[in-house]
């Protein structure tokens, strides 16, 4: 995995546990906190290109009512759209 170095501010008692935790492990300082922290963080929201494909979708949707539906309607519709083509498959 490729890294990228960057100075965090702890504070002193925060590092000694995250110290601590390191050599219980019997793994580096920054191997530890990159894992914690990757594992407490949300993920990255979803690539442009998912939403693309969703706004076109609605687009298509829009087309097919030929204005027949209503702006809540529609935009409720995207939304579902939108949420399944986001939401991870379970």
């Amino acid at each position: 995995m490729a890294s990228v170095d960057h100075s965090v501010r702890l504070a002193t008692r925060t590092y000694e546990r995250l110290e601590a935790e390191a050599q219980r492990r019997h793994r580096a300082v920054d191997e530890v906190a990159d894992e914690l922290l990757g594992e407490r963080l949300p993920d990255a929201p979803p690539d442009l290109r998912r939403v693309r494909q969703a706004l076109d979708q609605l687009a298509r949707l829009r087309a097919r009512t030929g204005g027949g539906v209503d702006a809540v309607t529609l935009v409720r519709e995207g939304r579902d759209e939108l949420d399944r083509q986001i939401s991870p498959a379970e």
